[in-house]
């Protein structure tokens, strides 16, 4: 089968554009987002117009999150939004992955998977980027491609309605840089 199954898809000019489409979707807005405390200071280039908090959480020297700490931070303030960015290190997940997205399923915080290194890895057989809520790779990074990125809008928590309306409302944006890919 194809590795890009997906209706919501996005090719971006780079991964670090996630941003942009980020901002645009007001279900992500007013939000805490925890960032892993290693991590590229580019991922926030186009995310500094946010009205979002940013946290940063704390990964061992092996880079795996110190995830008993993590679920501490995440379960404190239960009524604010949240949202937990991952980081597949080298196209490798961290060995709690499973455990860390149920507990993002069971206590509603969306989950971005950077994988910037990780084009075609998998995860108990399926790809990295598809597990999450919210998939980001580097396609330069992977390919032999100038630029390049792509976004995909997984599950349920992000409004398809408001994807496509930003779509349709965003033509010069659809044109080198972002792409809409529609199920055929």
């Amino acid at each position: 089968g194809r590795f890009f199954k997906r209706n919501n898809l996005f090719l971006t000019g780079s991964a670090r554009d996630y941003g942009y489409l980020y901002n645009q979707i007001n279900q992500l807005k007013d939000m805490v987002i925890y960032f892993p405390s290693y991590i590229c200071n580019s991922v926030f280039d186009n995310i500094s117009e946010l009205e979002n908090k940013i946290v940063f959480y704390n990964i061992t020297l092996d880079l795996k999150i110190a995830s008993d700490q993590l679920y501490s931070t995440l379960s404190s303030d239960p009524k604010r939004r949240k949202a937990l960015y991952v980081v597949h290190y080298f196209g490798f997940p961290d060995p709690k992955f499973e455990e860390i997205s149920q507990f993002c399923k069971q206590h509603g915080i969306m989950l971005f998977e950077d994988c910037a290194l990780s084009l075609y890895s998998r995860y108990k057989g399926k790809y990295l980027g598809s597990l999450g809520d919210v998939g980001i790779y580097n396609l330069t990074k992977n390919t032999c491609l100038l630029d390049g990125g792509a976004v995909i809008f997984n599950g349920n928590k992000i409004n398809d309605s408001e994807i496509e309306v930003f779509s349709r409302n965003n033509p010069d944006l659809m044109h080198p840089h972002y792409l809409r890919i529609v199920k055929s």
